[in-house]
């Protein structure tokens, strides 16, 4: 009943959709998180900011952020008001999907651009054996490299891959200032980033990539070891789990120079995720996309990689991984954790092994111009 009734549904939206005619000045944005950087970077394009923005959104128990203008409106993305702007609007842009079984109309029309969420290092699209993916008209890549995944991935031509830098990266390179993170470097204390991929998750495509059910993506590790050590460094570790994550809330306690954060302690403290990694010294990661956008500052990244082997298998990569070739020191096993990524931190950037092949553009394309 349930498969009838999407049917249905999405005729109907894409019938609306065809019929309405659609406010030039209009545009919607749909993201995961959902105030993500991508979208405040978008924001900084200054054409936005001439343009009615709606932005919808599955949960609305998380507030308005600060750095959201008066032009900017939330709306509940499952309503009939979010369906209306939907289909009225000139633009449209995601990072994640629209609709399920939403169909673009012609560009000229309405624009559909996908930002998605960060340059694929795991199979997405094709690769992965989907094809329920939203369609759009353009998407991004930061180089060449990416653009022949993507046209891959997507089953796209190159010329719907537009090579740029992607928006949220504007947020990575400014340093927009923060109270909260003035005050922890005024002290002297340098600021380092965790952020694993997800293993097993909980929304979204629901999948089991590893066997490994730490949120950290490596087991036995003593916290309270590497507590000591980071105090003894002068370092304050941010850990974000994955928002798709699948783990137990009280694995990990916040302790006095390691804290666990989500998207409401970021939204509370007036942040968002690129702006804390824009002040921080180095960055802690796996399988995650965000290290490719890290290459841009020239900083440290510690590659915490325990169960590379069995996510490869399960998941898959989109290019061969060379251990060997990442820019950073590769993690393995837990064996005096705390002295390998202290060490690794403090290792000057490895950025140049692999950073025009990556990240070849450094300038954001005037997504607003695209007609």
């Amino acid at each position: 009943m349930n498969g009838v009734r999407g049917i249905l549904l999405s005729f109907f939206i894409n019938t609306i959709n065809y019929i309405l005619p659609k406010l030039e000045r209009k545009v919607v944005f749909i993201g995961y998180p959902e105030y993500d950087d991508m979208l405040r970077g978008l924001i900084l394009q200054s054409n936005v900011l001439c343009k009615d923005l709606y932005i919808l959104v599955k949960n609305q128990s998380i507030g308005k952020p600060n750095w959201l203008s008066n032009r900017c409106y939330i709306v509940n993305k499952n309503s009939i008001a979010g369906i209306y702007h939907l289909v009225t609007s000139r633009r449209i842009y995601f990072t994640h999907g629209i609709l399920n079984g939403f169909k673009p109309l012609i560009q000229e029309k309405q624009l559909v651009i996908n930002l998605w969420h960060g340059m694929p290092l795991k199979k997405i699209g094709y690769m992965d054996n989907k094809s329920n993916f939203p369609q759009f008209h353009y998407t991004l890549a930061t180089s060449p490299f990416f653009s022949e995944i993507i046209q891959e991935a997507f089953g796209v031509s190159a010329d719907k891959v537009i090579i740029s830098d992607l928006p949220r990266n504007t947020i990575l390179k400014s340093k927009i200032f923060s109270q909260v993170l003035e005050d922890i470097s005024r002290n002297g204390r340098r600021i380092v980033v965790w952020l694993p991929t997800y293993r097993t998750s909980k929304v979204g495509d629901i999948r089991s990539d590893s066997s490994c059910t730490s949120l950290l993506g490596i087991e036995g590790i003593d916290l309270l070891k590497l507590n000591i050590e980071l105090n003894n460094q002068g370092v304050e570790l941010f850990i974000k789990p994955h928002p798709m994550a699948k783990f137990n809330e009280n694995e990990m306690d916040t302790m006095s120079n390691i804290r666990i954060i989500n998207e409401r302690w970021l939204t509370d403290s007036d942040l968002t995720l690129y702006q804390l990694l824009s002040y921080s010294s180095a960055l802690i990661t796996d399988y995650s996309s965000v290290f490719i956008d890290y290459l841009s500052l020239e900083r440290p990244i510690v590659f915490v990689m325990s169960d590379v082997k069995e996510y490869e298998s399960r998941r898959g990569f989109s290019f061969d991984l060379n251990l060997e070739g990442v820019p950073g020191k590769v993690i393995s096993n837990s064996v005096d954790f705390e002295v390998q990524l202290t060490n690794a931190i403090n290792e000057p950037s490895n950025y140049r092994k692999c950073s025009k092949k990556y990240y070849s553009s450094s300038v954001l394309s005037d997504l607003i111009k695209i007609k």
